[in-house]
């Protein structure tokens, strides 16, 4: 799995990371938060100092085709779901925080490990040169249940806290 994940092919193909297909950011009434959305995925985004910028939007896109290429590889029941990013604007590095969500009748495809591994956990992958921190996250669920549903507000109660969000 860790060769599959390596490197981006696709800046050597052209793919433009500053518009990842659907990415829309919605600002809050406080200029350091923000929502990233795409037809997946609701994320959080929070910058430890001042604003999220709009060099930002690359890095989110970075993180969001990992995502593509990790869901690929999972099993049918299972989905990552990129939570949060906060970005340490002072240090030049970003958290991201991702889940797993995964049928409780079945055992997660994924180890933390691997997780760690596919989102680049400590390195500098990405072309905006930031260092990639990942806090990877379970999501037990019942899938088939009328009110499951990858993106439920309960799943981002945990990164709340953690990210600072008000």
């Amino acid at each position: 799995m860790k060769d599959e994940m390596d490197g981006f092919d696709e800046l050597e193909d052209g793919y433009d990371y500053n518009v990842y297909p659907g990415l829309e950011i919605s600002y809050t009434d406080l200029p350091s938060q923000a929502i990233a959305r795409t037809s997946s995925q609701l994320v959080l985004l929070k910058a430890r100092l001042g604003s999220i910028d709009p060099h930002m939007r690359e890095s989110v896109s970075y993180v969001l085709t990992d995502v593509e290429r990790v869901q690929d590889q999972l099993a049918d029941q299972e989905w990552v779901q990129l939570r949060a990013i906060w970005f340490s604007n002072k240090s030049g590095c970003y958290t991201v925080h991702v889940d797993l969500v995964y049928d409780q009748r079945n055992k997660p495809s994924l180890s933390a490990e691997q997780i760690l591994d596919a989102f680049h956990d400590g390195n500098v992958p990405y072309p905006d040169g930031q260092m990639v921190t990942v806090e990877p996250y379970f999501a037990k669920a019942m899938t088939l249940s009328d009110g499951f549903f990858p993106i439920s507000d309960s799943y981002y109660e945990k990164v709340r806290d953690a990210i600072g969000w008000k």
